[in-house]
């Protein structure tokens, strides 16, 4: 009895550390893929709402709440790139809240224009 409420909690511990570090790797993999594809439709001529609209749609494990979820769309004359930045919330045990409350994960994805079509 004593060795298990002594392993239990730690045990316990541990489970949630991988559990809320999965999440945020998660996160990260979801705002990665959110900013390619933003990117990619932002470059063939997609306007600036609908690559919005596209990535909201492809991150709903998100909140889009405006003070964790920045978009920001960059266009010039030869390429388009969305930048994506999440304020990641981590809510439970205090350990965990203390190394991962408030982690800033950040995605870019850049996608040049084709000036030239050079068939092969």
């Amino acid at each position: 009895m004593v060795e298990m409420a002594i392993a239990l909690p730690l045990f316990m511990l541990f489970l949630w550390g991988i559990f809320t570090f999965g999440m945020i790797y998660s996160h990260q993999l979801a705002i990665n893929t959110a900013a390619r594809e933003g990117a990619r439709h932002a470059v063939v001529g997609h306007t600036d709402d609908e690559v919005t609209a596209l990535v909201r749609r492809m991150t709903p494990q998100l909140s889009h709440d405006a003070s964790r979820f920045q978009l920001i769309i960059d266009r010039n004359t030869e390429r388009t790139a969305v930048n994506i930045t999440y304020t990641e919330k981590v809510v439970g045990v205090p350990p965990l809240t203390t190394l991962f409350n408030n982690k800033q994960l950040r995605a870019r994805s850049e996608h040049r224009y084709e000036s030239v079509w050079m068939p092969r």
